[in-house]
């Protein structure tokens, strides 16, 4: 069946899909007065699918290909002329041979063949001839018994010849009204083609494996003696019911993809609905980012405005200022030049004095403009290479071929203790149940709905199922859900709830020593929290300090370090908010490490947010940042990336504090100092430092992030996908 295409109409600015319309039918035994009453579909039947020609029984006599479509005889020779073994169907797109070693492989379509002969007959336009005589003229009846058309010379002789006179001959108009006649007009009676068998009509079938074919009476008594063989009607009745049964089966697989067609349909206008409304969400986001850069267009115009206006006014001013000068000058230059010679001594020496005066205060002014030359120059903030990188930036379509309904996620428990280890096993699927490997699989832990951990999932090989792995390291309660390619995938989610254990006292006392060392130290010892002989003495094992028990206890719970000197006892987490920290390298190279292979470039984005209960204002709004930071890509400057990566996991680079730019709260440095800028020195915290990774290994340090610390791979794991250490 041809296709058609429309076009199904979306908004002006949305992209238009084109659907191919498939017919909803279903697959019929065909009614053979039907299917010749119905001249569209018998005129698409008997027609080549290559020239668009009618077939006939000479130059566009039908061939048939292997998909049962056709091809006529004047396209089979054009196919010869090219050298060309076959052709591409323009109905089932294969590619079909009709050639082997030069000879035409395809035989005649006997089917269509006589289907366009019939509708020749019925338009009146009937070039058939007579097949009886020599004279070729045009055939006007049919004789039933000779299985020929005659044309009406040869009628006279069936009616004047004895061996004729008992044939049915029947005008083929009169034949073309009756069904069962119409279809036995082109039909023939094939004779045996063994010699001497010239009038027996092939009736039986031989069985034998070697023969498999159409015999005569005389064959089966002679050649065929010995070979099993039957009725030909019975073998043609037995292969029309097996064609029959297979045509059964064919139609149920054309209702299946009749079905898939109804679905495809289903999900190309889900596909436009949500192509809609992506794009309107588009569309509002950069409207408003348009409308933030156009005021910012005009706050900056305005300001280069408001400059040159007050610069324009000085140069007036000064310029007045300068013109009295000029015609002060003249005015008593020309005075004095004229007065000496209109006067006589007498009466110059009356206004003598008055010119001098004036002269002498001209000539002490000082003859320099009072307006400097600014420089005014637009700053570009970000560079333009940042500024397309923003813009690249500046929202992501984001796609999965996850079919959440199809998938299935089995976490190992949904209730467990602090310090155990969850595991998330994750099998996803497509609609059409195509397991998913490609893609970016994770899991985002949540609590009161803000995204507290991802847990990055890794696919083993051969399987298909992608695992993850993640340890709380404190007690609560939170949901999870997986995503894919940065989607999340509703309804594969759930709970997890956190216990408190007894591990965490267990692991303080391995801060302590076992036993006291100095039993006349612990009675001069004073415990420098309540400045007592100490209570239960612990002594720490690092560094040997003394306290009571309950006072190094309740400074261990606001942090894990030694109040007299800060040694570091376990992790310490700090209070910065949600972010995200990414690494990447290039080949430039920062002033005075000509060792390293390039620059590690540390880049993390905070959004606004609400400041939590651990921060200044809680419930009060804080403005994020975007900062970057840079270390030489060597041995040390690579240790440094990944201990500020363990940092950062642990909420130590940043906290939130009062900035004097903004005034407001912000996102700000945590005493965990970084190289901004890439040059300009110390002055412009940028490089040539020599001292400088030396000193940040000294606050990291300090905050007890040191290498050996760094045991837990999720803490760095942002260093490792882009670093090797």
């Amino acid at each position: 069946m041809a296709h058609t295409e429309e076009s199904v109409e979306t908004t002006s600015d949305f992209v238009n899909f084109n659907n191919g319309d498939v017919q909803a039918e279903s697959l019929e035994m065909v009614d053979v007065r039907g299917f010749l009453a119905d001249s569209t579909k018998l005129k698409d039947f008997i027609t080549c699918r290559n020239c668009k020609q009618e077939f006939d029984h000479e130059a566009h006599k039908p061939f048939l290909l292997p998909c049962l479509d056709a091809i006529c005889k004047s396209c089979t020779q054009d196919i010869s002329t090219l050298e060309k073994q076959g052709l591409e169907c323009d109905e089932c797109h294969g590619i079909h041979i009709c050639f082997q070693n030069g000879d035409l492989s395809l035989q005649v379509d006997s089917t269509r063949e006589i289907a366009s002969a019939i509708l020749r007959l019925m338009k009146g336009d009937s070039s058939l001839i007579c097949e009886m005589c020599t004279n070729h003229k045009t055939a006007s009846h049919r004789c039933l018994d000779c299985s020929l058309f005659i044309c009406v010379e040869c009628v006279k002789l069936h009616s004047v010849i004895k061996p004729f006179k008992s044939h049915t001959v029947s005008e083929i108009k009169g034949l073309l009204s009756e069904e069962k006649n119409c279809m036995s007009l082109f039909r023939k009676t094939i004779h045996c083609p063994v010699n001497g068998h010239d009038n027996e009509t092939l009736k039986m079938y031989c069985l034998d494996s070697a023969c498999m074919k159409p015999v005569c009476v005389l064959c089966c008594i002679t050649t065929h003696k010995e070979h099993k063989y039957c009725n030909i009607a019975e073998v043609g009745k037995e292969n029309k019911t097996k064609i029959e049964y297979i045509l059964k089966n064919v139609a149920s697989k054309v209702d299946q993809a009749q079905k898939s067609v109804t679905e495809l349909q289903d999900i190309n206008d889900k596909c436009l609905l949500d192509s809609q409304r992506l794009q309107n969400e588009i569309k509002a986001r950069f409207s408003e980012a348009k409308k933030a850069l156009e005021l910012r267009e005009k706050t900056l115009c305005e300001v280069v405005a408001s400059q040159v206006n007050v610069k324009q006014k000085c140069i007036k001013k000064e310029k007045k200022k300068l013109t009295s000068f000029i015609n002060s000058c003249k005015q008593a230059c020309y005075y004095g030049n004229i007065s000496p010679k209109l006067n006589d001594h007498q009466s110059f020496l009356a206004i003598g004095n008055s010119i001098q005066l004036q002269l002498e205060n001209l000539e002490r002014q000082v003859i320099e403009k009072q307006v400097s030359t600014d420089i005014m120059k637009f700053s570009p903030k970000p560079s333009d290479a940042c500024f397309t990188t923003s813009i690249n930036s500046f929202g992501k379509i984001l796609v999965t071929k996850v079919n959440p309904t199809k998938s299935k996620v089995v976490v190992t428990s949904s209730v467990c203790d602090q310090g155990e280890e969850l595991q998330f096993q994750i099998q996803l699927y497509s609609s059409t149940g195509i397991p998913i490997i490609d893609e970016n699989v994770g899991v985002h832990l949540k609590n009161r709905g803000k995204i507290l951990k991802s847990v990055h999932c890794s696919i083993g090989t051969p399987s298909s199922t992608f695992t993850g792995k993640w340890v709380p390291d404190e007690p609560l309660q939170l949901s999870w859900i997986v995503v894919s390619n940065g989607i999340e995938l509703e309804t594969l989610e759930g709970m997890i709830e956190v216990k408190a254990t007894e591990t965490q006292q267990d692991i303080r006392n391995d801060f302590y020593c076992d036993n006291l060392t100095n039993s006349q130290r612990l009675q001069e010892e004073r415990c420098c929290v309540c400045m007592d002989t100490p209570t239960k003495p612990k002594q720490l094992r690092k560094c040997g300090h003394i306290f009571c028990k309950e006072c190094i206890e309740q400074c261990f719970n606001y942090k894990p370090a030694c109040p007299i000197c800060g040694t570091i006892y376990g992790k310490v987490t700090g209070d910065q908010p949600l972010g995200t920290m990414s690494i990447r390298t290039n080949g430039s190279r920062l002033q005075g490490f000509n060792d390293s292979s390039g620059t590690i470039i540390l880049t993390y984005f905070f959004n606004d947010g609400l400041q939590g209960e651990e921060h200044p204002n809680p419930r009060t709004v804080y403005k994020g940042i975007r900062l970057s930071g840079y270390l030489p890509n060597n041995k040390k400057g690579r240790l440094i990336a990944k201990l500020l990566n363990v940092a950062f996991s642990r909420r130590l680079v940043f906290t939130i504090g009062w900035s004097r730019t903004t005034g407001h709260d912000g996102v700000t440095w945590n005493a965990i100092h970084h190289k901004t800028s890439m040059e300009g020195g110390p002055a412009r915290f940028g490089y040539p430092d020599p001292t400088y990774l030396d000193r940040v290994l000294e606050e990291l340090e300090a905050k007890g992030v040191t290498e050996e610390s760094a045991d837990d791979p999720e803490e760095y794991k942002e260093f490792s996908r882009e670093i090797r250490y």
